[in-house]
């Protein structure tokens, strides 16, 4: 027995030789103190009554499947794909590769969104653009950068205002498209053969261009349902526009005229939609015919044109 067990057994006063019980038994002590709960909160935490926020090391069952789309989505999502291929996109991503050192065009930082916003002016500044071509460029390269990641497009939006405001002090005039009169009107509506489905839908369409001033993009999203023809001029309702960003919407009273009978035009046109089958309120109102005067086929159409 070596020294050191001897003194042991002397501290716990045990003889030496003294049998020796040995004892299953769990130490019992005061229980170690646990972590603090760490919840997470974010601006798009809504809790209700007696709810308690996810924990902050919580994370959501994702699977493969949560990540995938169908192809009637892909399809959906065609308008961003052309996008992508825009020339304004282009030009965005042949500036940066040219940079040096080369920036990153996807998604890109502020300062380069900045930089080749400033680019730009200077371009327009020295006669190549107009202030609203340069934001309709920025505007289209910061829709096409990711949803969570987009630059901050504060300064160059308040440079291209001040550049503006210089050019139109200067002289600036924006291009607007030459108004249809109603001279051109009339020689327009003489080469309309109104006995056919064809001429009436464009007898139609001349009219209510002239007197709603429509654009052609307006035209392809009009619907049945937005045109309702009273006694003396008709309700049109314009549901989202150039101008109307939100989608809001507007409502005209479009008045009659003798000398372009825009009632008795839309009527026409009305009644061969319904012959053809295609009046329900969700359609479109003008539609692509055949040279006979049926629906074409629009299944290689894009998807604004599609009918």
């Amino acid at each position: 027995m070596t020294v050191e067990r001897l003194e042991r057994l002397e501290r716990l006063n045990i003889e030496p030789g003294a049998e020796l019980e040995v004892i299953d038994a769990e130490l019992v002590g005061p229980e170690p103190p646990s972590e603090p709960v760490r919840y997470l909160f974010t601006r798009h935490t809504v809790l209700g009554p007696g709810e308690m926020p996810p924990h902050a090391d919580e994370r959501p069952p994702w699977t493969e499947d949560d990540f995938r789309i169908t192809e009637e989505d892909k399809e959906d999502l065609a308008e961003n794909t052309r996008m992508n291929r825009d020339s304004t996109i282009r030009a965005f991503q042949q500036w940066c590769a040219r940079q040096d050192p080369p920036r990153v065009a996807y998604p890109c930082t502020t300062a380069t969104y900045t930089s080749y916003g400033l680019h730009l002016i200077r371009r327009g500044k020295a006669g190549e653009f107009k202030p609203d071509t340069v934001r309709q460029y920025m505007s289209c390269i910061w829709n096409w950068q990711p949803a969570d990641m987009r630059p901050d497009p504060t300064r160059v939006r308040g440079k291209i205002r001040l550049w503006r405001q210089e050019w139109a002090a200067a002289g600036g005039e924006v291009d607007r498209g030459a108004a249809l009169t109603l001279p051109c009107l009339l020689k327009c509506l003489e080469q309309c053969d109104e006995s056919t489905n064809i001429g009436k839908r464009d007898a139609f369409m001349l009219t209510l261009a002239y007197s709603n001033l429509h654009r052609r993009a307006e035209f392809t999203d009009l619907l049945v349902k937005h045109v309702k023809i009273l006694p003396t001029g008709l309700l049109v309702t314009t549901a989202t526009s150039k101008t109307d960003r939100q989608a809001q919407g507007a409502t005209e009273f479009l008045a009659d005229r003798d000398d372009i009978r825009l009632v008795d035009r839309a009527k026409a046109w009305f009644a061969v939609l319904k012959g053809l089958g295609a009046d329900a309120p969700a359609q479109p109102v003008f539609r692509a015919l055949t040279v006979t005067g049926r629906l074409a086929n629009r299944k290689l159409a894009t998807r604004r044109g599609s009918a």
